[in-house]
């Protein structure tokens, strides 16, 4: 399964880089699933914990998703059970890139480490389905925003709910990583608090413009302590090159 997967990483980069107009994928998708209640409950209980801990990891999944909610929708209405078992969900994702300035940082001290953007793929012209806007999400790590009742209906049964997450568009080249050497795991950690500090300013607007105060305090001090974190580890780098002098 991992040799599988890591294969359709090399598929989607190549595409990517072949393909300047699928590259640096951002927007709004959605997917549409049905689950029991049990399970539906999973996801509003992610609400509950400290926002550091709601997010749903995905490593080697890939999804398949839509820039079209009505496709989301269809993909319900399909597999919806008469007997009311399983509930609608339409998942919002919002599909960000990497903040440029902190891209231009990490590419700015580690210039052999190459970050691409096959975490989500626009291959509308290559998808058999070509109605469905589809949009392939690679290995998604997605932030959970919020959970609440759609004001449409969509005709079926039930309000559907809306799980809304964002999720970073950026994913560093493993040989490209591993030619690091000693500097590969400062850069690994590096490259992830930058990943997070874009999520974290994505979520702390999004509180901000929707009246999440608590959410929105809590987002403000976890940005913090990410951005202190960043400016140790680059300190680090500073302190180590001088050793070289």
């Amino acid at each position: 399964m991992v040799f599988l997967i890591e294969l359709l990483n090399i598929d989607l980069f190549n595409y990517c880089m072949s393909q300047p107009k699928v590259n640096n994928f951002q927007g709004i998708v959605f997917r549409g699933i049905v689950l029991p209640e049990e399970d539906l409950k999973a996801f509003k209980n992610l609400l509950k914990l400290p926002i550091s801990d709601r997010y749903i990891a995905v490593p080697l999944g890939i999804l398949s998703s839509s820039e079209n909610k009505t496709i989301a929708v269809e993909f319900i209405k399909g597999h919806l059970k008469p007997d009311n078992s399983v509930k609608p969900l339409i998942c919002k994702i919002h599909v960000i890139q990497l903040k440029p300035s902190l891209l231009e940082k990490y590419k700015k001290k580690f210039p052999t480490s190459v970050v691409s953007t096959i975490c989500a793929v626009d291959i509308k012209d290559i998808s058999f389905y070509k109605r469905e806007s589809e949009i392939l999400l690679r290995g998604p790590f997605f932030q959970v925003l919020r959970v609440y009742f759609s004001k449409e209906k969509y005709n079926l049964k039930f309000y559907p709910e809306i799980l809304e997450m964002v999720m970073v568009n950026a994913n560093r080249d493993h040989i490209s990583t591993m030619q690091l050497g000693d500097q590969s795991d400062i850069a690994r950690r590096i490259f992830g608090i930058m990943v997070a500090v874009t999520r974290i300013e994505f979520a702390l607007q999004f509180c901000k413009e929707n009246k999440m105060k608590v959410d929105e305090r809590a987002y403000s001090a976890l940005l913090q302590e990410k951005e202190n974190s960043m400016i140790c580890y680059v300190d680090i780098i500073l302190h180590n090159l001088a050793l070289y002098v």
